[in-house]
């Protein structure tokens, strides 16, 4: 049947007739879709390897949720089945180095990451993440011991809320100004204290 349907498009195409859903390729008529495919049949096999094996220029599949033992890095971002995570909501200023020496083996860092990562502790961190950021890591919002970790932080005054941050952290950060808490644990004047990243 598609022999005689292809004999009978080359006669029309010798007529200077052409069908609209076949073309001469080669000097033989044959279905426009198969010479569709024989000219991307290269850029449909890139295409299937990127997919199976992952290609440099495709992004990895962002997961909707991590949980698991919790490391936490210097920058006070947390660090689960290999992938860093940022506290959703808020910002985590540069603060002194300090030791815990009443913790054995001693830690030592940056106060606002120790204390995140004392008030973790061992326990596991379930952190549902909202999205991905340009350069590959993750912004979460994280729980550990039932509370919200960015929470825990703004309201210990180890961390500022972020302009979209919940009203609920903006609240907390009032709060721990006002205790002088972590951060604000030394008056400084507004010039001097510590602001968001521009």
């Amino acid at each position: 049947m598609l022999g005689s349907v292809r004999r009978h498009s080359e006669r029309l195409f010798a007529a200077g007739h052409a069908h609209p859903a076949w073309a001469t390729y080669g000097g033989r008529a044959e279905p426009r879709f198969l010479g569709f495919l024989r000219r991307n049949v290269a850029r449909f096999h890139h295409l299937l390897l990127s997919l199976l094996l992952g290609a440099p220029g495709l992004a990895p599949a962002q997961p909707s949720s991590l949980s698991g033992n919790v490391f936490v890095q210097e920058d006070a971002t947390l660090r689960i089945e290999g992938r860093t995570i940022h506290l959703f909501g808020i910002y985590v200023p540069a603060t002194d180095e300090t030791c815990y020496f009443f913790v054995r083996p001693i830690p030592c860092g940056p106060r606002a990451s120790l204390a995140l990562e004392f008030f973790i502790g061992a326990r596991f961190a379930h952190c549902d993440i909202i999205r991905q950021r340009p350069d590959g890591t993750l912004e979460g919002l994280c729980r550990a011991r039932g509370e919200d970790l960015s929470a825990w932080m703004v309201g210990n005054g180890w961390a500022l809320a972020l302009p979209y941050a919940p009203f609920e952290y903006h609240a907390l950060e009032r709060i721990a100004r006002t205790r002088g808490l972590g951060i604000w644990a030394v008056p400084l004047g507004p010039r001097y204290g510590p602001t968001l990243p521009e």
